[in-house]
């Protein structure tokens, strides 16, 4: 799914569209706009992926010395994902965001 045409006036909705949770703004005042809709599918992504990190971890973790070294490397996938959260966001605000690979085809708004 490709990015559709920027909104000058929607920047500030796009942006904070994109962080986990917050996509809920989208349902809150930007539903006229195919361009905040992009970016909250994105937050909505990136909300999933957060709790299913979190929750394959919180599993794992239970585990004594697997659980131990599986949290670190959940602990790195977790400050991925804040790091294309926040590289998102950033272009959500300036207008350049594009579809990450493999997760930024998935569309959930429709």
């Amino acid at each position: 799914m490709a990015a559709p045409r920027f909104e000058e006036d929607k920047k500030i909705i796009a942006t904070v569209a994109v962080f986990p949770i917050l996509f809920l703004i989208y349902f809150i005042s930007g539903k006229d706009s195919a361009y905040v809709k992009y970016c909250a599918n994105q937050g909505i992504i990136f909300t999933i992926l957060g709790v299913f990190v979190s929750v394959v971890a919180a599993v794992i973790g239970v585990i004594p010395v697997i659980g131990t070294i599986m949290g670190i490397v959940f602990w790195l996938v977790d400050a991925a994902i804040l790091a294309l959260t926040i590289y998102q966001m950033i272009g959500a605000f300036t207008g350049n965001i594009k579809p990450l690979p493999y997760i930024g085809d998935i569309e959930i708004l429709k």
